[in-house]
């Protein structure tokens, strides 16, 4: 094997292992917290959060365009706000393309006009990038109810390349307060107890 040959090996190998590297680099969204209690007539936030990116380098959140669904008979969507950590939104920086709420589909969009450079400096490893808002409508004792992922039209980093994702998590909202009748036969359940030891 010739001086060529090899060379042209080692930097083959090198632009494989640097591929690979890249391509296993994959992020986690979430809904957080994964789980909380609220009753009717109660406002929920659930932050929309990523990790799994670089810690102030590439590879960096550069767009994302996000359908969420929900449960429109139990949960009210009452808004959201992007972070910044795209870039002050103000179609100069980074421009929000969201469509909002329609039925029990929640669509979120951002687009970051910033430089790679800037994006980085922004930007840790995880951090959170929207919150969503709801009012509890209807919730029965211990029903739960969930906000999840819908499809993702578009997750890219600071160059406009796909960023792959690992994992998407869910978030499910419960009542946990018992009924007045529960609550009833739980104290007429003690008071008995407490007369047969009476009478013991």
């Amino acid at each position: 094997m010739n001086l060529h040959q090899t060379f042209l090996r080692t930097t083959l190998c090198i632009a494989l292992l640097l591929s690979a590297s890249q391509a296993s680099a994959a992020v986690i969204l979430s809904l957080l917290p994964s789980q909380q209690s609220a009753v009717p007539g109660q406002t929920v936030n659930l932050a929309l959060t990523i990790s799994g990116l670089g810690d102030h380098v590439a590879p960096s959140l550069g767009t994302f365009d996000l359908n969420f669904t929900f449960e429109s008979s139990k949960l009210t969507f009452t808004g959201y706000s992007l972070s910044g950590f795209l870039g002050t939104v103000d179609d100069v920086h980074a421009s929000d393309q969201s469509l909002g709420a329609s039925g029990s589909t929640i669509n979120l969009a951002e687009l970051s006009y910033l430089s790679p450079a800037e994006l980085a400096t922004l930007q840790p490893t995880g951090f959170t990038f929207a919150t969503l808002s709801f009012n509890v409508n209807s919730l029965s004792s211990y029903e739960r109810t969930w906000v999840k992922f819908g499809t993702v039209n578009a997750l890219s980093d600071q160059s406009g390349n796909e960023l792959p994702i690992a994992t998407l998590n869910n978030a499910v909202i419960g009542n946990p307060i018992p009924e007045p009748p529960t609550l009833l036969l739980v104290g007429l359940g003690l008071a008995l107890l407490l007369r047969n030891r009476q009478r013991v």
